[in-house]
């Protein structure tokens, strides 16, 4: 029998589990050229972009004050095609010149990421250029309600909620005493207040702008937001169609929903038993759930592109 131990479980943290099913065909269908990445950690999702700039002569803008990778070697390898920023979102966005599309996926609280949008909108205006396309991560369950804060200092007290490391865990809205989930990080204390929580500021945000901006909600994995500004539905037909086909009905969303939250009762029970072989079912377990919700949202996307050239092949023949 093992002995129970306290030992957090981390977020699936990053992009790139979305890359091939979701935001590849986005850079397919809208092809941009000046790109920000917000929260770099491991790289996983930046080398994507990275091999996307190199085939599309793109440009790419890493913001991340801490990445978990030899800096110096990537900006060797990739020269002009890439900037870093080794430092805060709201300082280092006002020394990038364009943007045509936005990956937040950096400090999960309220304060940082109403400010990047409003900060992003402040500058394109400012610049004469159009909102761009920003996909956000953890709009979902742990952040879309509650703060993360990985260095509390850099949060203006005022807009700071009281903190502990300590744990959560689906259904509990108080923290644990010991373990769950990102029990290392400085988590909020309550959820669902005021100022609090990713999604709560893009909520915030959208009432408080004069643009007519869209949010889409994709499911699973945390949850993937889209901010869509007018003109990509105006002269973007191929993404709008693309973007529609992620209009699930309310039951496919909650039969996701419920998904994750066994995804994430699973490793609560695994890593209580600290075993190895558990562990590795673990890591099984989570290779399984994201291989079930890459091919649910790949059959969409397949079929929408052989929609797209049913379509071509008809007009083709008229």
């Amino acid at each position: 029998m093992h002995a129970q131990v306290n030992i957090g479980i981390k977020e699936v943290k990053n992009l790139h589990y979305f890359w091939s099913t979701i935001i590849q065909p986005i850079f397919e269908a809208i092809q941009p050229k000046n790109i920000i990445e917000i929260g770099s950690d491991r790289g996983d999702n930046t080398l994507n972009l990275l091999k996307y700039c190199q085939e599309n002569n793109a440009k790419l803008h890493v913001i991340d004050p801490l990445p978990q990778y030899d800096v110096d070697s990537w900006q060797a390898k990739y020269g002009e095609l890439v900037t870093f920023h080794l430092s805060l979102s709201l300082h280092a966005l006002p020394l990038i010149e364009r943007f045509d599309l936005v990956l937040i996926d950096g400090d999960h609280n309220w304060y940082t990421v109403f400010n990047e949008l409003k900060l992003i909108e402040k500058l394109s205006l400012e610049m004469n250029q159009p909102f761009p396309l920003i996909l956000l991560h953890d709009i979902a369950w742990p952040y879309a309600r509650r703060d993360l804060y990985y260095n509390p200092d850099t949060i203006p007290e005022e807009y700071r909620q009281p903190y502990e490391k300590k744990g959560m865990r689906p259904g509990r809205s108080e923290l644990l005493p010991t373990g769950g989930l990102n029990s290392h990080l400085n988590n909020a204390i309550y959820e669902n207040k005021e100022r609090n929580g990713v999604l709560t500021a893009i909520e915030d945000f959208l009432t408080e702008t004069q643009q007519s901006i869209d949010l889409v909600k994709i499911s699973g994995l945390h949850g993937l937001g889209l901010l869509i500004p007018p003109q990509f539905k105006e002269e973007h037909d191929t993404f709008t169609n693309f973007v529609k086909i992620f209009s699930i009905s309310p039951r496919i969303n909650k039969f996701i929903g419920q998904i994750e939250a066994a995804r994430l009762e699973t490793e609560f029970s695994l890593r209580e038993t600290n075993s190895n072989k558990d562990r590795r079912m673990e890591k099984l377990l989570r290779i399984l759930i994201i291989s079930l919700l890459a091919i649910f949202y790949w059959t969409k996307v397949n079929g929408y592109a052989k929609s797209l050239r049913k379509n071509r092949d008809k007009t083709g023949e008229s």
